[in-house]
């Protein structure tokens, strides 16, 4: 297939936000769930299958949206939406490192 052929995906709008992912989290109750919603579409989770958008948007009363990109620009738009989603561990370690250094120094 041609690189340049152009590739279908749907993302999930919900008003102004867009679905990036589902929130990593252990629940309690057997059908609580956790999303992630954007508000730049260049970082929502571009679905290959219009089928598992349109699930995600049954749940938060989300619209499907279609849109086209080529084959070459779909690994770098899934590249910066995987960035933006990892992204939580690596904050979360810049944090804790500053928390660290901060008591050290206050300790002396």
């Amino acid at each position: 297939m041609d690189r340049s052929s152009n590739l279908k995906y749907w993302l999930v709008e919900l008003g102004d936000l867009y679905y990036a992912g589902g929130l990593k989290r252990i629940s309690p109750l057997k059908d609580a769930f956790s999303l992630e919603f954007v508000s730049d579409e260049s970082l929502a989770f571009p679905f290959i299958e219009e089928v598992f958008a349109s699930d995600i948007a049954a749940k938060c009363g989300g619209l499907v949206i279609e849109r086209e990109m080529t084959l070459e620009e779909y690994p770098v738009y899934y590249e910066r939406h995987n960035n933006y989603i990892n992204s939580e561990e690596e904050w979360n370690n810049e944090q804790m490192h500053a928390i660290i250094d901060d008591l050290t120094r206050r300790n002396e």
